[in-house]
This record gives C-alpha cells, structure tokens and sequence, in this order.
C-alpha cells in the first residue's frame, strides 16, 4: 500500500468549485474520484480534465 497513491472522493466533482478541488487535490498526488450525476456532462467534462494532463482523476455516479 505504501507505493499507492491515497484516495479523494468529491461530490459534485464536476462543477465549478469541484473541479477547483479536484484539481488541488491531483496536483497535490491524490487519485481523485468525482462524483456526477448528470453522465453526459461528466464524460466531457473528464475528456477535458484529461486532455489538461490529470490522469488520476475518474468518475463515479453518484445520486445524493
């Protein structure tokens, strides 16, 4: 466990703020979990955060 990176989960991950968050929390050698709840936003939204460079952030649905 110790070569593995820890884990963030962020709810509402895909929106304004949460996006700020998951940022941070990649650069910073988390692998980030966003939360959606809407897919086709997320699917784009997460081909944008990879195209950007964060290879450690994924998706989860997730209805809170």
């Amino acid at each position: 466990m110790a070569n593995q990176a820890p884990v963030a989960w962020v709810t509402g991950g895909t929106g304004g703020i949460g996006t700020s968050i998951c940022h941070s929390l990649a650069d910073a050698g988390y692998l980030v979990v966003a939360g959606y709840h809407n897919p086709e936003k997320a699917k784009t939204w997460l081909e944008t955060q990879q195209a950007a460079g964060y290879d450690n952030i994924a998706l989860s649905g997730v209805d809170l």
